[in-house]
């Protein structure tokens, strides 16, 4: 009883952001019908290998219970998105919609996963804000849409931030063990699904791992019998990183392909900086429309107060006090600085990349960090902002964001029509087959 008096306080507080989350959530899954439109090849090629796993145990060339499954352009598509979603399809069906409902329900697990994060740290409306930000952010809104490896990327990311919350703060030896535990074997599975991330992965990890170590919540004898336990778990992705395929792939896409490593470094550079950029973040984003709609950057204008609020935060923190030990002990200022070094590492994946940079589906794991950024901006302006900074700031991120959803729900189907093969599909499942189209994405129409 004590329990649901509790829960009906809490609705009672919250019961604007509450109405908001689930408004959302539902909106998301009805757009889903209409927006993206079509279905990628990519996204016909993973169905397909899916179908073949629940049908005959394989995947559609064949091969029994694969690690990782030739997909198209030389790609693969990996066994942490196979095996979940096929278990999905097992339930759902291999409807495109089911596909789509799949990384869609990734999405809100990482929304609800940095709401966590969020309440552990600060409290409950800070970790509603953080889940209002992760529904409608634009960089997790097409991203998190779209059926294909990618759209998981997110929810290890915001599951890595929750067990070292949970190890952070929690009182309990045992339970900080196993999210310690959980940190390293999230991460590790991070890098098996999706190849960006096998740079990302290991420096969030030595990263998480080094703090947990400084704030005494990580003994050394734990840390030498983690990394043996670890190497293992690492060996069949190394083994299949070494193949002449693998690095095949890795090497065309890499920035030293063809180049001098000074030519590779400034490249690297310009693609890095290019992610950072005003237009990319709050402008037009990505050039991709599978990537993003391209009305707004992939953070959208929504974000600019209050991330403007954090910094002009910062700055004044900066000016009283100059000392790194105090610094470090205002838990604002500590995430803040973990945070942006996971922004750091999220992008040096895609900038080591050289094809359609700004590419910010290589870099997706760096949105719940933002996600996390912009609450805590959030925080600051509605509580150290004068009424008209408040209510201009909300004034704009609700015109932006309605906007946003607006043109994603009438325009962006028009525009992004060509990029998610409308008419070809209308064609194929009209009995027309293009000769040039891919026979593994054409297999997953024949068989869903």
């Amino acid at each position: 009883m004590h329990s649901f008096s509790r829960l009906l306080t809490f609705f009672r507080k919250h019961w604007i952001l509450m109405g908001g989350i689930i408004g959302i959530i539902l909106l998301r899954f009805l757009l889903l019908v209409i927006t993206p439109p079509g279905f990628y090849l990519d996204e016909a090629a993973g169905g397909a290998h899916v179908i073949a796993l629940l049908q005959h145990g394989t995947n559609a060339h064949g091969e029994a219970w694969p690690l990782f499954s030739s997909s198209l352009g030389g790609g693969y598509t990996t066994p942490i998105y196979l095996y979940p979603l096929a278990a999905w399809v097992a339930i759902f069906g291999a409807s495109e919609y089911a596909l789509r409902a799949f990384s869609l329900f990734a999405t809100i697990l990482t929304a609800a996963l940095i709401g966590y994060v969020l309440r552990k740290w600060f409290d409950n409306k800070t970790a509603l804000i953080g889940v209002v930000i992760a529904l409608t952010l634009p960089w997790g809104w097409v991203q998190g849409s779209v059926a294909w490896d990618p759209a998981l990327v997110p929810l290890f990311i915001a599951g890595a931030l929750a067990s070292f919350s949970i190890a952070m703060k929690t009182a309990h030896s045992r339970r900080r063990i196993a999210a310690i535990t959980g940190v390293g074997i999230i991460l590790i599975l991070l890098a098996y699904l999706y190849p960006p991330c096998r740079v990302t992965a290991p420096l969030l990890l030595v990263t998480f791992y080094s703090i947990l170590f400084w704030q005494k919540k990580l003994s050394m004898t734990y840390t030498l019998l983690a990394i043996p336990f670890f190497l293992v778990l690492c060996i069949p992705l190394l083994q299949f990183m070494l193949q002449p395929e693998a690095l095949e792939r890795s090497r065309q896409l890499s920035v030293l392909y063809n180049t001098s490593v000074g030519e590779a470094i400034l490249r690297g550079i310009l693609n890095f900086s290019s992610m950072l950029s005003p237009q990319f973040l709050f402008i037009t984003g990505d050039s991709n429309l599978r990537h993003a709609t391209g009305i707004q950057g992939m953070l959208g204008p929504a974000a600019l107060p209050p991330l403007i609020a954090l910094a002009v935060a910062a700055i004044r923190f900066l000016k009283k006090r100059s000392r790194y030990t105090q610094l470090l002990r205002n838990q604002e200022i500590f995430l803040v600085l973990i945070l942006l070094l996971g922004i750091v590492f999220s992008l040096l994946g895609s900038a080591l990349t050289t094809e359609g940079q700004p590419h910010s589906l290589r870099a997706t794991a760096a949105w719940p960090f933002y996600a996390l950024l912009i609450a805590i901006g959030w925080r600051q302006l509605l509580t150290s902002s004068p009424n008209y900074i408040k209510y201009t700031s909300l004034t704009i991120a609700v015109i932006a964001t309605t906007y946003y959803i607006v043109d994603l729900a009438t325009l962006y189907p028009q525009r992004s029509a060509s990029s998610f093969d409308v008419s070809t599909r209308q064609d194929i499942e009209a009995g027309t087959v293009n000769q040039n189209y891919p026979s593994l994405s054409i297999d997953y129409y024949k068989n869903k």
